[in-house]
């Protein structure tokens, strides 16, 4: 019989994901993206990237991470990979899941009638990260099975599935998606901010220390 590994939520986790609201209800985010005209008419299945990935520098009380994501009115689903003490309680780069619905949201394992189906690549997974001339990378894709409505959470380039949402989460989700977007996020209770990425600006003739985003 196989098992899946569902990491155990703790105490401390119920602590932290109470300061968690409290922090990100006060706080500022900055955004660098592309993404889809917003359409109620547009039938999107699905959205992917292949991204870098890197442990920036953040403050105890911000986060930085990068995120590919498909949405729909209220709805949305993130996926991708991030840094975040508020969340997790240090400053590891780790793969995360994002669901919202309506006033609701969820990370990872902790959303109701989420259904995991790998046995090897847990969500929470801490990464390896980037430095100049070791890049790791990780693709990222979320795809809408047409037959039964699920959403599906895959990575790698041979698209293992991790995870799905059933269609009966969802209002606006419970169809196709209207936006799909790529975004690099960054968060900040206090003046200063994280820096996104690899924190530094795109080079003009040594791109060793550029993140990416690719095969969107």
């Amino acid at each position: 019989m196989r098992t899946v590994p569902i990491r155990r939520t703790t105490k401390e986790d119920l602590i932290r994901e109470r300061r968690f609201n409290a922090s990100y209800a006060g706080g500022i985010f900055h955004f660098a993206l592309g993404q889809t005209l917003n359409d109620l008419d547009s039938e999107i299945l699905g959205a992917g990237t292949t991204s870098s990935i890197y442990n920036p520098k953040v403050l105890s009380n911000q986060c930085s991470a990068s995120v590919v994501k498909v949405q729909n009115g209220r709805d949305q689903i993130q996926v991708g990979w991030r840094v975040d003490p508020i969340l997790y309680g240090d400053t590891r780069t780790r793969f995360f899941s994002l669901f919202k619905a309506c006033t609701t949201q969820f990370f990872n394992t902790r959303c109701p009638r989420f259904v995991i189906v790998n046995t090897q690549i847990p969500l929470d997974t801490v990464y390896l990260t980037s430095t100049p001339g070791h890049i790791f990378d990780q693709t990222f894709f979320i795809q809408r099975d047409l037959k039964n409505g699920r959403w599906w959470l895959r990575v790698g380039r041979d698209f293992k599935q991790i995870c799905f949402w059933p269609p009966e989460l969802f209002t606006g989700l419970k169809g196709f998606a209207s936006q799909a977007a790529w975004v690099g996020e960054a968060f900040s209770s206090v003046p200063t901010f994280p820096p996104m990425g690899s924190g530094h600006f795109p080079g003009l003739v040594n791109t060793n220390k550029d993140a990416y985003c690719i095969r969107v």
